[in-house]
């Protein structure tokens, strides 16, 4: 359930860049346009339930320097909170290039800085103060930070599109962020973005202020009154919030080799569901009859970043030394030996904290997401592309059904393959049902689980 909730996490904080922005104004003098500045409050609302807050502004220090900075606080899976807090530091002469952007991830306890740093004319990646990343040569300015809000000041006709640039931590790097005007209305300008324009949509009105946002008609972020207090967050949607019952019980489950499931669900989670076949049926089997979730080059699911800590320490000695316990250099063995490792040093405990993954090895307990987020990052060290997935896996609690899992998938001989570590499988069983790669789809998925059975078609072990 972690797992799936720092990736909601994610989606969010990310989607929410434009508005951390927060500008009133947006013209090329950009010192003229910073006195408009005010600080904004945002309600943040996903499947209909409040869940988390949202606060951004900017400001101009004694240097001169443009600050930009957000506070992304949420609740999604546990009594604790998670927050994301950026900022963004430019400097004060034109171009004003980005001198610093910061990241800091506080997840259940767990706190990660990520840092990018110009040093010359690139930029340095840091988490936690250890070079993450080889200096890179790629600009970001103060203009791309505004692109969206600089291109409406050129009044562009509904219909037209913009590609700029948006500052991705997990990537370390700027990506490309394309942007449709969808109309001119009597509130101000509909934009929509991602690979649907139009499922996801930001309405800003006149003075180009973000007032309300809408993510696939699952998650809403409307703007408050700056003195209106904002709602305590609710408790948080534990992971039987997201439970989709089965008809019938399934014995020995870890042991199912084919599973079809009749699908019986709003249309909005078949189309986002590729697992799903046009006859409303999944057929799901284990390695070698399935696909796993994963096209991704295994070259970028190598590295570290603040979910896969490959640089700790603490981690690449303890890899290390397991190296040298097992005396092979074949990778489908260690691969083996690395699962038994993390299933037996672990002990599951159910929702327990979200932990870095040096401190879940100290620690010795987690469930599903630490035991996911430490396997990989010990396949990594070892040199092993590895990343956590998420989707749904069968359980008999409260009832027999589907609950959210987290488990990984490897790149091994060639091909990927998905394991689990929480069960100690090398080889998944059928009813690991993966999620799909593209967060948009999971994210419609997500909404729509509330409104999800599964009839059992035929099982086979």
């Amino acid at each position: 359930m972690k797992h799936v909730a720092r990736s909601l996490l994610c989606i969010v904080a990310c989607a929410l860049l434009l508005i951390s922005a927060g500008f009133r104004e947006a013209a090329p003098a950009y010192e003229r346009a910073l006195h408009a500045l005010d600080n904004h409050n945002y309600q943040v609302r996903f499947s209909d339930q409040h869940v988390g807050r949202l606060r951004s502004g900017m400001s101009i220090d004694r240097a001169g320097r443009v600050v930009a900075e957000s506070d992304f606080l949420t609740r999604l899976a546990s009594e604790h909170n998670s927050r994301q807090h950026k900022r963004f530091e430019f400097a004060a002469r034109a171009p004003h290039d980005l001198l610093s952007a910061t990241l800091i991830s506080e997840r259940e306890g767990t706190r990660v800085t990520t840092a990018l740093i110009r040093k010359d004319q690139q930029y340095v990646a840091r988490i936690d103060g250890h070079q993450a990343a080889r200096e890179t040569p790629w600009s970001f300015t103060l203009a791309d930070y505004l692109g969206v809000e600089l291109w409406l000041q050129s009044e562009p006709e509904p219909g037209n599109e913009l590609i700029g640039q948006d500052l991705d931590f997990a990537a370390l790097r700027p990506t490309a962020q394309v942007w449709r005007l969808l109309e001119l209305n009597e509130t101000g300008h509909l934009l929509g973005t991602g690979a649907l324009r139009t499922a996801t949509t930001i309405q800003m009105n006149a003075d180009l202020v973000p007032i309300e946002f809408n993510i696939l008609d699952a998650i809403s972020v409307i703007a408050v009154d700056e003195n209106a207090p904002l709602p305590d967050l609710a408790s948080g949607m534990h992971s039987r919030f997201f439970h989709v019952p089965l008809d019938e019980k399934l014995g020995n489950h870890t042991a199912i080799r084919q599973l079809r499931l009749a699908v019986v669900a709003p249309p909005a989670l078949h189309r986002a569901w590729p697992l799903i076949d046009p006859d409303g049926v999944i057929r799901s089997g284990v390695a070698g009859e399935r696909q796993t979730a994963t096209t991704l080059d295994p070259d970028s699911q190598i590295g570290s970043n603040s979910d896969y800590p490959t640089h700790s320490e603490a981690l690449r000695e303890v890899a290390q030394a397991l190296l040298a316990q097992w005396r092979t250099d074949d990778q489908a063995q260690q691969l083996r030996e690395l699962l038994t490792f993390v299933n037996t040093t672990l002990t599951y405990e159910h929702s327990a904290d979200t932990t870095h993954p040096a401190q879940t090895l100290a620690d010795g307990r987690g469930d599903c997401t630490e035991y996911a987020y430490l396997f990989a990052t010990l396949a990594r060290i070892i040199g092993i592309p590895a990343r956590t997935v998420s989707g749904l896996a069968y359980s008999e609690e409260p009832t027999p059904g589907f609950l959210l899992h987290a488990w990984n998938e490897v790149y091994l001989d060639g091909s990927w393959r998905a394991v689990d570590p929480t069960w100690n499988q090398s080889t998944v069983d059928a009813t690991h049902l993966p999620f799909p790669d593209d967060e948009a789809r999971g994210l419609t998925l997500l909404a729509q689980l509330q409104k999800t059975r599964f009839e059992l078609l035929r099982v086979s072990y």
